[in-house]
């Protein structure tokens, strides 16, 4: 009895220091983060798809990206500036450049066409 005892105590030690780790140790690896305009394989999920005139953009860290050749690269953010909201007959636009938005339920742009009556 007093053999298993001492394994599990040594064994609960050691998970618990293992948990009790904290996560800005430099000796750990953690996420790579993108380097400024450097292209990008896989975009992290923090990353906010954002269509705009029937482009898709990909907005990270204030960076537009587009998907090329497989990969993701830095484009110029697209032309016209923020987009102004309308609210109109109870349903939520985002108007740019003359062209109207909603978000669907997965929080993306999606274009849609002028609301009749405006």
């Amino acid at each position: 009895m007093k053999k298993h005892t001492c394994t599990l105590f040594v064994l609960l030690s050691l998970s618990f220091s293992t948990i009790a780790a904290p996560f800005g140790d430099p000796h750990r690896p953690g996420p790579a983060l993108p380097r400024d305009n450097a292209p990008l394989t896989i975009l992290p999920p923090t990353a906010e798809l954002i269509v705009i005139g029937g482009l898709t953009y990909y907005l990270l860290n204030g960076l537009y990206y587009q998907k090329q050749d497989g990969r993701y690269v830095v484009v110029d953010r697209p032309s016209g500036g923020a987009m102004s909201v309308l609210d109109y007959n109870g349903k939520r636009y985002y108007v740019k450049d003359g062209h109207y938005y909603q978000r669907n339920i997965d929080d993306e742009y999606i274009e849609v066409p002028r609301p009749a009556g405006l």
